[in-house]
């Protein structure tokens, strides 16, 4: 099963409250979060981001954000984490 989640325009305290839900009800599989549109990522945001890569790939499925705005790889970049992290050898969320 494939999941998509299109992220909020800010990933701040509120926004990761809801990043954390969005997740927690996620069913397993591959999934794909579309951060097009993001403008901020606070640090719980990128906290939670980094956690649900590392438990979805230690049970074998892909997580990725496609596509990245310029504001989130900027955002990831400036709290120490190369954008890269989120990106896996497929296309945008479909």
């Amino acid at each position: 099963m494939k999941n998509r989640l299109d992220l909020p325009a800010r990933l701040d305290h509120q926004g990761a409250r809801q990043l954390y839900a969005a997740l927690l009800s996620m069913p397993p599989g591959d999934t794909c979060l579309a951060a097009g549109q993001v403008s901020f990522v606070g640090g719980l945001a990128l906290q939670l981001l980094l956690a649900a890569a590392a438990k979805w790939r230690a049970e074998g499925h892909q997580f990725t954000c496609q596509p990245m705005s310029p504001a989130f790889m900027d955002d990831v970049t400036r709290l120490g984490v190369d954008p890269k992290e989120f990106q896996e050898d497929q296309g945008s969320c479909r």
